[in-house]
């Protein structure tokens, strides 16, 4: 790991995800509220999405991002986290925070909704 990337867990009905996260103004404001556990929920069958708190920053932010499975991203005009268990073609405001490297599989066939604890690693 380099100095641009940080790890955080998912955990998820006993079950963990590690991602790997690009050093950027929109994942720097998802990981200024963590720890947290929210509800995630199944969107468009492609991926699953959750709000935090606070919306996430689009800052900085390249206009937008085509995504494949496994991509964590913020859609920026809603502010919300999208995790893509699908490839989704190059969509206006979507911002790309990182990748899954583990775990990936089972949180992508969790149900329509279940709640996630996201935490950095150390």
């Amino acid at each position: 790991m380099n100095n641009s990337e940080v790890r955080v867990r998912f955990t998820f009905n006993g079950k963990q995800a590690i991602a790997v996260l690009n050093d950027n103004p929109t994942t720097r404001s998802m990981l200024a509220q963590l720890p947290i556990t929210l509800p995630f929920e199944d969107y468009s069958r492609t991926e699953k999405i959750t709000y935090f708190p606070n919306k996430l920053s689009k800052q900085d932010a390249p206009a937008g991002h085509a995504a494949s499975a496994g991509d964590i991203t913020c859609y920026g005009p809603w502010g919300n986290l999208a995790i893509f268990y699908k490839s989704f073609p190059y969509s206006n405001g979507l911002i790309y925070m990182g990748k899954f490297e583990s775990g990936f599989e089972e949180l992508s066939r969790q149900g329509n909704k279940f709640d996630v604890t996201i935490e950095l690693m150390e």
